[in-house]
């Protein structure tokens, strides 16, 4: 066993051999530092959780890799372990920088969603609609800032601003767009339209709300997820047997093909077909995406 010592020293070369390295897999680290790979493997769980050392989502041979921080950059080495559409969405999103969403094939967002390493969802509120664009990890903060600012065209009303004008604008717009880590929304009002006042709506009370509805249904859950819309899994007994439902919650007015394909992808990811309750309308790209998806998703409206 290793004295407390050892396991300083094992860690501090561990640390050494990444920064000169680069990313690495276990196996590599385990010949390099002389212990079994269990026990790296181990060292290397531990480093993870007192947040010296990252891990990737991408993964070689069933295996992440382990980078220090500042070195995300050089897991463009190891793209060719991606599959084939998430390596053409990548090129495709190297190329143009920074991609909206709905202008994108299905399967290519798809592929997006699973490159979390290589591309940073951002999430945009403009004018009451959600909007998702999608920006390559090597582009800085403040080169997206800008490359936003021109898509959404958000620009001063006047052009004889006084400097200090501008700089409160400036600081106004970084505000506005952040990294999705910080979970970022740009609100963007129309000229000479007065800012709406939108209704808070609790999280007890749309959970009570759906909770009420699959009693109704005679909907059992078997397993609570609270993560973003998803409410659970649910079973639902049929002449053919019990079927299981991934039950999503979405509050809006309406409903884009954005929406329903975050929800059929974690529909994929949960193996289960969709359960989307939602007090919204579907917009006609999202009514089409549903037909396309028919089997896999079902819609149900329900009111606040």
């Amino acid at each position: 066993m290793l004295s407390s010592q050892n396991l300083h020293e094992k860690k501090a070369k561990i640390l050494e051999q990444i920064r000169i390295r680069g990313p690495s897999l276990p196996s590599a680290i385990s010949s390099s530092i002389n212990l079994s790979l269990l026990f790296t493997s181990a060292l290397l769980s531990e480093m993870y959780h007192e947040s010296k050392l990252k891990i990737s989502h991408l993964k070689v041979g069933g295996s992440p890799l382990y980078l220090i921080e500042g070195q995300e950059a050089r897991l463009d080495n190891f793209t060719k372990h991606l599959a084939k559409k998430e390596q053409e969405a990548l090129d495709h999103l190297k190329k143009e920088q920074i991609l909206n969403d709905e202008k994108l094939e299905p399967s290519h967002r798809v592929a997006l969603r699973n490159i979390k390493d290589f591309a940073i969802m951002m999430k945009i509120t403009q004018n009451d609609q959600e909007k998702i664009f999608w920006r390559i990890h090597t582009l800085s903060k403040s080169e997206a800032e800008k490359k936003l600012r021109e898509i959404l065209k958000i620009k001063p009303r006047k052009k004889e601003i006084k400097r200090e004008e501008k700089r409160e604008i400036r600081k106004e717009i970084k505000k506005e767009i952040k990294r999705e880590e910080e979970k970022p929304e740009i609100k963007a009002e129309k000229a000479g339209r007065p800012k709406k006042s939108r209704k808070r709506i609790k999280k007890e009370d749309v959970e009570l709300k759906v909770q009420s509805y699959l009693n109704d249904n005679n909907l059992s859950i078997i397993k609570e997820i609270r993560e973003d819309d998803i409410f659970g899994i649910v079973t639902s007994s049929t002449q053919l047997g019990k079927l299981k439902f991934l039950v999503i919650y979405k509050n809006k007015k309406k409903i884009n093909d954005a929406d329903i394909t975050l929800a059929l992808h974690a529909g994929q990811k949960n193996k289960t077909p969709v359960l989307l309750l939602t007090p919204g309308k579907l917009t006609k790209k999202a009514e089409k995406y549903v037909e396309e998806n028919e089997g896999y998703l079902i819609i149900r409206n329900i009111n606040l």
